[in-house]
C-alpha cells in the first residue's frame, strides 16, 4: 500500500508541477493564475495537507455522532462543490478565450478534484483510493487533468 500512495503522489507531483512549468512559459497575462494553483496543488500532494482536512472532516462526523448518516451530508458537500464549480466555470468561460480558457477550466476541474477528495468521507474515497495499475485512480485523474492544462499552455493563441 505504501509503495500505492508513493507512486501515486510522485504522478501527481510530476504532473501538476509539469502543467504549471508549461503554464508559467507562456509568460502572458493571465497564464500565471494556473502555475501558481497548480504548483500549489503539487505542494499540497507533497506535504499531505488534504488529509488533514480530510481527517478533520471524519473526526467532526464522528464526534457529532452523524458519521453513520453521512450520505446525505456528503450529497450536500458534493453538490454545494458542484455548484461553486459550475460558477467558477461560467466565470472563466466569460473572462477567458481560446487556448487560455481551457488551461483556466482544466485548473478548476483540478481544485475541485482536490475539494472532493479532502472533503470526501467514504464512497469516493473507495473510487478515487482503487488500485489502477501501479496508480491510485486519484493519481491518473491528476495527470490527466494536468496534462489537458500543459497541452492547453503549449496551443498557439488565436484571434479573439
Amino acid at each position: 500500500m505504501a509503495d500505492l500512495v508513493r507512486n501515486t503522489h510522485a504522478l501527481g507531483i510530476c504532473a501538476l508541477l509539469f502543467a504549471a512549468v508549461a503554464t508559467a512559459l507562456r509568460r502572458e497575462r493571465g497564464w500565471w493564475g494556473p502555475a501558481i494553483l497548480l504548483a500549489g496543488m503539487a505542494a499540497v500532494i507533497a506535504t499531505d495537507a488534504s488529509w488533514i482536512v480530510h481527517d478533520q472532516v471524519r473526526a467532526m462526523l464522528i464526534g457529532d455522532d452523524i458519521y453513520e448518516s453521512h450520505y446525505a451530508i456528503q450529497i450536500a458537500i458534493t453538490g454545494t462543490a458542484a455548484l461553486l464549480l459550475a460558477a467558477c466555470a461560467a466565470a472563466v468561460i466569460r473572462a477567458r478565450r481560446g487556448p487560455q480558457r481551457w488551461a483556466w477550466l482544466g485548473t478548476v476541474a483540478l481544485l475541485a478534484l482536490f475539494a472532493v477528495q479532502a472533503i470526501s468521507v467514504h464512497g469516493v474515497d473507495a473510487v478515487l483510493g482503487r488500485a489502477l495499475g501501479p496508480v491510485m485512480v486519484v493519481g491518473w485523474l491528476w495527470a490527466i487533468g494536468a496534462a489537458f492544462v500543459a497541452l492547453a499552455a503549449i496551443m498557439p493563441q488565436r484571434g479573439g
